[in-house]
């Protein structure tokens, strides 16, 4: 897997089918996305690009009301286990949130002019959220692109679609069974490990004892574990 920081960086990707999107939490929505495009890259004998953002387009627009973020960027590369043909390209946000939708497509058209695009039905991009699917379509049909917008996987008995919102608000109410299901895949913890007494042998069962740098707070909430450790 190749990772490139910008668009202008990006070599030897040229033709390859695009999933793109800000894939906070990689849930299953996401993860559907990413599929489908190496899916289409495979039948057509391309390669794959995700194109995704560095973080949330409010850490740049109002920091004080960006969302918990769920997994780091380089834990995202990871959940979504990539083919070797896939590359990742990380947007930085400042740079984009000043772009036109239709730069932000030249930019995709100039250095990577994918043979497909697949996103979500709800993306939007460029300055102000001024593009959307519709806009996309319009752009990359004067090339011949398509642009596929899936629709939206909705919550298991319910009519509303999964959603990273929906998954944060989860976790802060404890219900992990239930955010679990919406990732595809088991909640997670990194950190270092820290040895100490073999409590396990007395309860019955492995722990791990993780060490809390002194920064952060004492008092660990859901919150909090959503913000540091996905």
């Amino acid at each position: 897997m190749e990772i490139f920081h910008s668009f202008q960086e990006i070599t030897g990707f040229t033709g390859a089918v695009v999933a793109l999107g800000t894939f906070d939490g990689v849930h299953r929505g996401h993860q559907m996305v990413m599929k489908t495009a190496i899916k289409r890259a495979a039948a057509c004998g391309v390669k794959t690009m995700v194109v995704t953002f560095t973080a949330h387009p409010l850490s740049v627009l109002c920091p004080e009301k960006e969302p918990l973020r769920l997994p780091r960027l380089a834990r995202k590369r990871n959940i979504s286990k990539p083919s070797a043909s896939t590359a990742w390209s990380s947007c930085h946000e400042p740079d984009l949130l000043q772009e036109s939708p239709e730069e932000f497509c030249q930019n995709l058209l100039t250095y990577i002019h994918p043979s497909a695009i697949v996103v979500g039905s709800n993306f939007t991009y460029g300055a102000k959220a001024a593009g959307n699917t519709e806009t996309m379509k319009f752009f990359m049909s004067q090339y011949g692109i398509p642009v596929v917008a899936l629709t939206l996987l909705e919550r298991p008995g319910r009519t509303t679609p999964i959603s990273s919102t929906v998954i944060r608000r989860l976790i802060q109410m404890g219900h992990m069974e239930t955010a679990e299901n919406l990732l595809g895949r088991p909640f997670a913890l990194t950190g270092t490990h820290r040895a100490c007494g073999p409590r396990g042998g007395t309860l019955g069962f492995a722990t791990a004892n993780m060490l809390i740098p002194s920064t952060w707070p004492s008092r660990l909430d859901a919150s909090t574990i959503t913000e540091l450790w996905w």
